[in-house]
């Protein structure tokens, strides 16, 4: 079934764009707030330190148990009360309060339940609540000296398959920088989640640097075929390229709006064997001069588990020299998305959002700053803090999932099969969907 929704009038698009004022002056006041390999350690989804570089000491205090003794399950950073501590794994969050040797705010954060847990103890505050679940760098504490803390500290525990015991100095010192070891999440294997802009054919028909569209289509294919992704949301690919895809991929995967459709310029695919459809429709984005334009969204079910997604594909309008300032539009452009994202989050169902948003800060930050989503490549928060490695192309999520891995493909501009890297995160739905 494929549905509509209710175009926005310029009323309602000027109201959007007032609403979203504030968040929006409140991500520009924050954009010096950018982490990066030497403030945090390594970017998310990726496994973090639970601090910020410098003004820690790791006690190494772990000793592992033996036939005749206790040993210590976890080791002590010794660090200033106050200081905020953040997940160091994705994973779904347990508050518990009734541990005398932790204090009131033992957080857990367990990323499989056949797989890492681990624990931060005697904080002064939690920032998390139980069944929530959480991106690595994400904030779920501060330091506090509860519990048997000796002064401010944090107690780190690390188990593996929840019952051994792991020194957590040396897993941290293997795995930071690295995915979450053992490629599953939330009891989910997970599936390829792609955005890709494939550079209009009319951006060079005339072209002297790239090759026309009819002939980048195969590599891109290629590249998608080796990595066996399984949803992708394409901007910019017009009817020619659109038939030229098609009939590489059509014995493969599904385009939407389907075939004949109108409007097809951003488009989601999805490999048959993985995913089937359940319902899809369009809604109305301002693009240039905040003329609407249709992007589509669909809903599918993961064959395999029965699980449902909605997934979102957007391309918001650029600033250029022959177009004029575009921002007051992207910004509209930013909150009608937000708002489907808001009306689709409340059905209990995961959200994704891929995406050229033509914006790095003023996209993230709007939509990840309150907590409606999290990027695939982490940021956000309260105040927003950038990703790693920040462009204009994002993956978003929303509800109840996570992101495992995250790459920032830059060979197809390498390879000038675009102008825009390729975006490829690896997803996982809840276990409650």
């Amino acid at each position: 079934m494929t549905k509509m929704l209710a175009p926005l009038g310029s009323r309602a698009v000027a109201a959007l764009i007032t609403a979203l004022a504030a968040v929006l002056s409140q991500a520009a006041a924050s954009a010096a707030a950018t982490y990066t390999p030497d403030n945090r350690g390594a970017h998310s989804p990726n496994v973090m330190m639970p601090f910020t570089p410098r003004g820690y000491v790791d006690q190494r205090t772990f000793k592992a148990r033996t036939a005749s003794t206790r040993g210590h399950d976890g080791t002590e950073f010794n660090t200033t009360c106050g200081r905020p501590v953040y997940a160091t794994h994705p994973g779904v969050v347990e508050v518990t309060t009734n541990y005398a040797w932790a204090g009131p705010n033992l957080v857990k954060v367990t990323a499989n339940t056949d797989g890492i847990r681990t624990q931060f103890a005697y904080m002064a505050s939690t920032t998390v609540k139980t069944g929530q679940i959480v991106t690595s760098g994400q904030q779920i504490g501060t330091v506090g000296n509860l519990g048997r803390a000796k002064g401010c500290q944090l107690r780190v525990i690390v188990h593996d398959n929840l019952e051994a015991w792991v020194n957590p100095t040396s897993w941290l010192g293997t795995n930071v920088g690295h995915p979450l070891p053992g490629g599953r999440l939330l009891n989910h294997g997970g599936f390829t989640l792609v955005s890709f802009n494939v550079l209009g054919a009319s951006h060079t028909r005339n072209s002297a640097k790239y090759a026309p569209a009819a002939e980048r289509v195969g590599p891109v294919v290629d590249k998608w075929s080796a990595m066996k992704a399984d949803v992708i949301g394409v901007q910019e690919m017009q009817r020619e390229q659109r038939a030229a895809f098609y009939s590489r991929m059509k014995s493969s995967y599904t385009f939407f709006p389907f075939d004949g459709g109108v409007d097809t310029d951003n488009s989601i695919l999805w490999r048959q064997a993985t995913f089937g459809f359940v319902q899809g429709g369009t809604f109305k984005v301002p693009y240039f001069s905040g003329n609407l334009r249709n992007m589509p969204w669909v809903l599918l079910r993961e064959k395999a588990t029965g699980k449902t997604a909605y997934f979102i594909n957007v391309h918001n309008p650029a600033t250029l020299p022959d177009r004029g300032d575009q921002s007051q539009w992207r910004a509209a452009a930013i909150a009608a998305e937000r708002a489907l994202v808001t009306k689709l989050k409340a059905t209990g169902v995961p959200v994704f959002l891929t995406g050229d948003f033509n914006d790095k800060e003023k996209a993230v930050c709007p939509l990840t700053g309150d907590g409606l989503m999290v990027s695939a490549s982490g940021g956000g928060g309260t105040p927003c803090v950038l990703p790693y490695q920040i462009g204009i192309d994002w993956i978003f999520g929303a509800g109840n999932m996570a992101f495992s891995t995250y790459i920032k493909d830059k060979s197809t501009q390498e390879m000038l099969l675009s102008d825009h890297p390729m975006i490829i995160a690896r997803t996982h739905l809840g276990s409650t969907n």
